[in-house]
């Protein structure tokens, strides 16, 4: 039991250190060499009520802010009360900056804030904070990892939410 727990400790130890601090990992899986690197930059768009909206190619970890900063700030008419400038950006990611009474077509599960993720169907607090916690997602059918998110629930929400 002793060995059981020292070896479950250390193998936690070492998995946090490895996933903590690693980017680069060279193995062979199926007899081909893996290779995993942190990438130099990413690259994300800015559109909307930007004074210069386009894909830029950005250090990782860079914020929203940063990145309105490049395109030059907003606009006159953006509407930024409910954006979250401080949020770090992913790769392929799109912010988009609405303009002063815009209504958004569709909910962005990778951007939107809590509020705006509540006011989706059947999404109260605690759901809202699992989907910002998984994010990124790549494709809208991606929410339904989200625990709490099945079948029907995704069926009363896919047509109002989009990740792009």
């Amino acid at each position: 039991m002793k060995s059981f727990v020292l070896g479950l400790i250390v193998g936690m130890v070492v998995s946090s250190a490895i996933f903590g601090s690693v980017f680069y990992l060279k193995g062979r899986v199926r007899g081909e060499e893996l290779i995993i690197k942190e990438r130099d930059h990413i690259t994300v768009e800015v559109k909307g009520e930007v004074k210069r909206p386009g894909v830029y190619e950005v250090k990782p970890g860079i914020r929203v802010k940063e990145l309105i900063e490049m395109a030059g700030g907003f606009t006159e008419d953006a509407f930024t009360d409910e954006m979250d400038l401080v949020r770090r950006l992913y790769h392929d990611e799109t912010i988009y900056v609405p303009k002063k009474g815009e209504v958004p077509q569709k909910v962005n599960i990778n951007t939107a804030p809590l509020w705006l993720l509540k006011a989706l169907p059947g999404i109260d607090e605690e759901l809202a904070r699992r989907i910002v916690e998984g994010r990124p997602y790549r494709r809208i059918e991606d929410i339904k990892r989200v625990k709490g998110i099945g079948e029907r629930k995704f069926e009363l929400i896919k047509d109002k939410i989009t990740t792009r």
